[in-house]
């Protein structure tokens, strides 16, 4: 399974780069940027194309990898609390179990005991 991805993620990446080159190759214009805080001097179209996608893989990759993470870490707390929830039912299942025990054990000792004899009459 192990080479499987590993071969995917390779043909992937060859095909990501072909298409980056071929996109490079085939767009020549030249254009200028004018980003936020400064102005790019003649630069080619495939290039800019390539960049943009590049940035857009990465920071949708990054994005999905915190989001996934926070989703387990979320999930992973929330068993947490599960089994803390859980222990804490069953140690006080446990107390009421023993303080009926006790009862009940008090209650047989107070129907074996048989009532006082009554005092002599003289």
């Amino acid at each position: 399974m192990t080479a499987i991805k590993k071969a995917v993620f390779w043909a992937f990446m060859l095909v990501f780069l072909f298409t980056g080159f071929w996109m490079v190759i085939v767009n020549n214009d030249s254009v200028s940027l004018n980003l936020l805080f400064t102005n790019t001097g003649p630069v080619n179209a495939g290039f800019v194309i390539f960049m943009s996608l590049t940035v857009g893989v990465i920071v949708g990759f990054i994005a999905g990898s915190f989001s996934t993470r926070l989703s387990m870490w979320r999930k992973a707390r929330e068993a947490e609390q599960a089994r803390a929830q859980e222990a804490t039912q069953a140690a006080d299942a446990e107390a009421l179990a023993q303080v009926r025990e006790t009862a009940r054990q008090q209650a047989l000792a107070v129907r074996s005991h048989e009532p006082p004899a009554p005092p002599p009459v003289y």
